[in-house]
């Protein structure tokens, strides 16, 4: 009797677990979330990129639903403490569409650092690292300085299976740290 239950097991095991893709056929959701930060990361490092394509590639991205929560810390700003905020779709598509283009010498580079599949609920979830870096033009009196920043943004991610084209951001919980030198 317990074999028979070990086989049936088995059995409901090996159907149940390539549909919910975490079988030997299971799609490899690091390569393509790895792919997804990769290209962002090459839109975002190409200043002749059309705002179209950066537009497009993060709404094929990102689910209409999807919440970032935002925990920004700049030492060296009048505010102390960090500064948390939630954000919608498009206030964080808005954000690289117009703050890069703000920033001479803008750089970004994007590392995946942990990928996880909750295998009760589906739910892919990444961790990976943003660092941006360039400097801005300052005001401070009569006085315009370049100030270089390099700003690093840690996000845990949770990612679902999107409409058309397989994983999409659903919530984002990120916390950044900036740090600014001033030059002449």
């Amino acid at each position: 009797m317990v074999k028979k239950f070990l086989t049936l097991g088995a059995c409901l095991t090996a159907l149940i677990t390539p549909t919910l893709g975490f079988g030997y056929n299971a799609p490899d959701y690091k390569a393509q979330i790895q792919n997804n930060l990769k290209t962002f990361e090459q839109i975002l490092n190409n200043p002749q990129a059309e705002p179209e394509k950066l537009m497009e590639f993060l709404h094929n991205t990102i689910a209409k639903d999807a919440k970032f929560s935002m925990t920004i810390n700049v030492p060296d700003a009048p505010m102390k403490g960090p500064a948390s905020h939630e954000i919608g779709k498009a206030e964080y598509i808005n954000s690289f569409l117009y703050g890069p283009r703000q920033i001479q010498n803008y750089k970004a580079n994007i590392k995946t650092k942990d990928v996880q599949v909750d295998r009760t609920t589906g739910v892919v979830i990444a961790e990976s690292v943003m660092t941006e870096q360039g400097t801005v033009k300052k005001k401070a009196g009569e006085k315009i300085f370049n100030e270089g920043f390099t700003s690093t943004t840690t996000c845990r991610s949770e990612y679902v299976q999107g409409e058309n084209q397989g994983l999409v951001i659903k919530a984002s919980d990120c916390t950044t740290q900036i740090s600014t030198e001033q030059s002449a």
